[in-house]
């Protein structure tokens, strides 16, 4: 693990154990942070540290897969129903601590964090959702939202890390819905991979407006081109 600090936001390089796929564990708004319990206390305070947010362990439907299941913004927090009652009670009571609205959606699509990615602009759908679904997400959010998929693949979120003015997405992606999400979203993107050439960025990147979190099997390469785009004008 290793730990560096830059001008603008800052970076922690972190795998949990032998896992580089932190992106499946951990969900960050500008708000709060969603972390495993089972994380060490050392990581928890590098993650507070770099995306400046307070870091909560907490579990859905009784595991770890918090970037998984959850989708949000600085706005509203939306869980699937699987969550536990206890789970939900206790994500409530972080959410009001931190003037956040918490939404379970009631679907049979579950991997939100897969599936669904907004920032207090806008939101990126799979093609998956019916057109009630749609409407409810949209009515929660207060956003309008686009629907798309990526390299074949109905999963848009694992496809696509953003923050409230920049995106990575799929290197994969192309031009059309790129210019689909950075128009909907109001960010300027990029496309890029992690983890030594892994395309689905949200598996091992985490980033709120603040800093990024990045699986530690990535590249010098992946590391310094996420860091010089989040970090330009």
């Amino acid at each position: 693990m290793a730990y560096l600090s830059i001008t603008f936001m800052k970076i922690l390089k972190i795998g949990f154990g032998k896992n580089p796929n932190i992106g499946l564990y951990v969900f960050a708004s500008t708000k709060f942070c969603l972390v495993p319990k089972t994380i060490r206390d050392n990581d928890l305070k590098q993650i507070e540290d770099t995306l400046g947010v307070k870091a909560y362990k907490v579990s859905i439907a009784g595991t770890e897969l918090l970037g998984v299941f959850c989708s949000g913004n600085s706005s509203v927090l939306m869980v699937p129903e699987i969550a536990f009652e206890s789970e939900i009670r206790d994500i409530e009571k972080i959410c009001k601590e931190n003037g956040v609205r918490l939404y379970v959606l009631e679907s049979e699509k579950t991997a939100l964090g897969n599936l669904v990615k907004a920032n207090d602009k806008g939101i990126v759908l799979s093609s998956q959702f019916s057109k009630s679904e749609i409407d409810a997400i949209e009515s929660v959010f207060a956003l309008r939202s686009i629907s798309l998929d990526v390299s074949e693949s109905l999963t848009i979120g694992s496809g696509l890390v953003i923050n409230n003015s920049k995106g990575i997405v799929h290197n994969n992606m192309d031009d059309k819905d790129l210019e689909s999400v950075k128009n909907v979203l109001g960010i300027q993107a990029i496309r890029g991979t992690i983890n030594f050439g892994q395309a689905y960025v949200s598996s091992g990147l985490v980033m709120n407006d603040y800093g990024f979190i990045i699986g530690d099997l990535s590249s010098g390469v992946e590391i310094m081109d996420v860091d010089e785009f989040l970090n330009s004008e």
